[in-house]
């Protein structure tokens, strides 16, 4: 055991997304950084495994084009190459297949809706653009769908599309205000990323090292001590880091551990015993050849979605081979149970006789997508968690849970920047410094 001491001016617990972009624009602003990962690798959940010559993310990603995250990435000389799916695909209802409605034309030939509800739901999709989500800021999505959508099989495949922009199956408790503002950026379509998103991550940590960020791996933080303008950060082998500010990227939960005994620490608890977490079930594929050429696939009665990414984006070294992802959105009732039986049942409706050409598979049962579902209360919220987390004067938080830039790598990213932005705005007291980024929190909103 020993007592070694490291200084610097922000240490960032977590070596994810969120990490990696705070890291860069502190570091740009002329302060010493130090990312601390508990992991082998960073990345997080944006880590990728290679299998069979396949690049397996930890179930379906994808980047939104009109979302913050690739926006952010880009003003940080980062442009992530790959592909973006054509709106096309089938809905699955009954365990039958019908065409999906994506388009005015598939939305006509479609069977899966009657003449009636087809108008309907061309009409919805038309307005759907030019609604102010703020007007159903006291709303669930469930609430908002019995409200305005009548039919039945509308109502489902609204939801399934819920579901694909938010990774998230409680429309009792999620935000309608979240849901609509997701669905419509959904609409700018979505880009899948070559080689997985480790090529997101590293890319992220080398343009963090020129800019001199010292990173950490396989470094477990203990415990948190004291406040601005000096932290102390125990680590589980002895060592203890000494720092300014300290921005935690782990989850509230696993902060309000490292808090636990902080006498200033209550509220973190409190926050985290609310939060809603959000899972998934994924099952990953990589096979050799497809009996059919359905290449995205979603349940209306069923939480459920098939995607082969590898059709737009390269994602194997024999491009003959496909990389499929088969997911399913968990309900918090659902957490806990074997889904594999389900998933595998849903891709033989898709591929029959897909088996028969596997190369490799991955089950992962309870994947985590979020700590924290954006809910109604915490919608309204939000302010409170901006500045009330801040009951440790110096500790910031930023992680996917923050949802103000948006959900999932969006609001990672974008969480980030804003952690970022007022570190450097409390650092330099709001003024302006040398370099390509702007220190007042105004300026990035």
């Amino acid at each position: 055991m020993t007592n070694t001491i490291q200084t610097c001016d922000v240490a960032i617990i977590g070596g994810g997304l969120s990490g990696l972009t705070a890291a860069q624009y502190l570091a740009q602003s002329g302060l010493n950084v130090l990312i601390l990962e508990k992991g082998e690798r960073l990345g997080g959940r944006a880590q990728t495994q290679v299998r069979a010559g396949a690049h397996f993310n930890l179930g379906p990603h994808a980047f939104y084009h009109r979302g913050e995250g690739l926006k952010i990435l880009k003003e940080l000389g980062l442009q992530p190459q790959g592909g973006s799916p054509a709106l096309d695909g089938k809905i699955v209802f009954q365990k039958k297949m019908y065409s999906l409605p994506a388009s005015p034309t598939s939305v006509l030939a479609t069977t899966y809706l009657h003449p009636v509800d087809k108008i309907r739901f061309i009409t919805m999709m038309s307005q759907l653009p030019k609604l102010d989500p703020q007007n159903y800021r006291n709303l669930s999505v469930l609430e908002w769908v019995q409200k305005n959508i009548s039919s039945n099989k509308l109502r489902l495949m609204f939801l399934a599309l819920c579901r694909l922009s938010s990774y998230s199956h409680q429309p009792e408790k999620m935000s309608a205000t979240v849901a609509l503002t997701q669905l419509q950026r959904s609409m700018g379509g979505v880009r899948y990323i070559d080689g997985g998103w480790e090529t997101v991550i590293q890319s992220l940590a080398k343009r963090a090292r020129t800019h001199g960020v010292q990173m950490r791996t396989g470094t477990t933080v203990a415990r948190i001590e004291g406040e601005h303008p000096q932290f102390h950060l125990h680590l589980s082998n002895g060592e203890k880091i000494s720092t300014t500010f300290v921005l935690s990227t782990v989850g509230l939960s696993q902060t309000a551990k490292l808090v636990a005994d902080h006498k200033l620490g209550k509220p973190i608890a409190q926050l985290a015993s609310e939060m809603v977490p959000v899972y998934g079930a994924t099952l990953d594929i990589v096979t050799s050849h497809l009996p059919a050429r359905t290449s995205f696939a979603l349940g209306a009665d069923q939480p459920v979605y098939y995607a082969n990414h590898s059709k737009v984006a390269a994602l194997t070294d024999n491009p003959e081979h496909s990389v499929l992802h088969v997911f399913k959105y968990l309900h918090e009732e659902d957490i806990g149970k074997d889904h594999k039986t389900e998933l595998l049942s849903f891709i033989d409706t898709i591929q029959p006789g897909w088996h028969k050409h596997v190369l490799a598979k991955r089950y992962l049962p309870r994947l985590q997508i979020t700590e924290g579902l954006a809910t109604v209360k915490r919608l309204q919220q939000t302010e409170v968690e901006q500045t009330g987390l801040q009951c440790i004067p110096g500790l910031y938080f930023a992680g996917d849970w923050l949802f103000q830039t948006g959900l999932l790598a969006d609001a990672a990213i974008g969480s980030g920047k804003r952690a970022a932005a007022d570190i450097v705005g409390h650092h330099w007291k709001g003024e302006r410094h040398d370099g390509d980024f702007r220190t007042t929190i105004s300026s990035i909103l």
